[in-house]
């Protein structure tokens, strides 16, 4: 399951899906518009399951973010695209 794309309000918590099935479980990451891995902190945390909530997002994170779901099976990708309004 993940989000396509995803049109919000600036400044309010937002949350773009990514989650896998597997045996062993997928580890998710997520890549930012510049394909940089994104890392939990001030302005972003991956979740358990594998959601990206941003915090508090302006203009600066429009744009495309790609979640990965990687295990010893193999690995798959999807690209989104976030608009904040």
């Amino acid at each position: 399951m993940w989000t396509t794309q995803r049109l919000e309000f600036q400044h309010v918590v937002t949350q773009l899906y990514c989650r896998a099935d597997g045996t062993p479980t997928p580890t998710i990451s997520w890549l930012d518009r510049y394909g940089r891995p994104i890392v939990s902190g001030q302005n972003y945390t991956i979740t358990s399951v594998g959601d990206l909530f941003i915090r508090n997002p302006t203009s600066y994170n429009f744009g495309a973010y790609t979640c990965r779901a990687v295990n010893r099976a193999g690995s798959d990708s999807q690209w989104m695209f976030f608009y904040p309004l």
